[in-house]
């Protein structure tokens, strides 16, 4: 198991679904200490906005780079307007990942 946990935290490219402008936010909060302890970090929000001067993606999509880890702080009843297109992970179909 520590080897798994080890070999995730080793990933340097991140997208945090669910990042807020909010400071007092899970969301928010996940992405600036990722941010400082080094990873390469992209926030998603479907509304935009910024952290810390760094624009906020509207969606996986649009993020520059592929992320090898996509954290997602969102509450299942917001998740089809997270951004999140099940299609981007692999479902050919378009249905929902979640109900």
């Amino acid at each position: 198991m520590e080897n798994l946990i080890r070999e995730f935290i080793n990933q340097r490219v991140w997208a945090v679904v669910g990042a807020s402008t909010d400071p007092s936010k899970y969301g928010n909060m996940i992405f600036r200490n990722l941010r400082s302890a080094g990873y390469t970090v992209y926030g998603v929000n479907p509304r935009g906005g910024q952290i810390e001067g760094q624009e906020l993606y509207r969606g996986l999509a649009d993020l520059p780079e592929r992320p090898a880890v996509v954290d997602t702080v969102v509450l299942c009843r917001t998740w089809p307007d997270s951004g999140v297109d099940a299609t981007w992970f692999g479902v050919a179909d378009g249905r929902r990942i979640l109900p």
